[in-house]
């Protein structure tokens, strides 16, 4: 088994900004094993961390290839936060709280007609999300 810091190591060496990761399975059966996919997202996580992108996990054989891209496991292990620091985490929840606040505010201000450029300069969200949450609440009084 490979570490991420051994990979990272050469990668940093290189000045690699993007990986790849490839192995073989001399044994033909190309089914990523546990440890496979826990060292690839171990790997995804690790290298965000030195702003590098692993961009699939590829296990070749003498006769054929599995992509974790292409079958669809590397978007799945992209989201896991299995090995994200919990700094990480926590910076995330306080920003997805931020976010949430800013969302709350805007629909009170759209509800009580405040123009959406005034919205948006004062909550910090984009445009879009602002006119989403207007089409939003205006759904909701078409409803009621």
């Amino acid at each position: 088994m490979v570490t991420p810091s051994e990979v990272l190591e050469l990668a940093s060496i290189m000045l690699a900004v993007k990986l790849i990761l490839v192995h073989n399975h001399p044994s033909g059966n190309l089914t990523p094993s546990d440890a496979d996919k826990d060292i690839t997202e171990e790997m995804i996580q690790a290298a965000r961390l030195l702003h590098k992108e692993v961009l699939d996990h590829i296990i070749i054989s003498t006769d054929d290839f599995y992509s974790f891209a292409e079958s669809g496991l590397f978007a799945e292990l992209e989201k896991s936060e299995r090995f994200v620091p919990p700094y990480l985490l926590k910076e995330k929840a306080r920003k997805e709280g931020e976010k949430n606040k800013a969302i709350n505010i805007a629909k009170n201000m759209l509800s009580g007609g405040m123009n959406i450029d005034n919205v948006i300069e004062l909550t910090g969200l984009s445009k879009t999300e602002v006119k989403d949450l207007l089409k939003a609440i205006k759904s909701e009084v078409d409803k009621g």
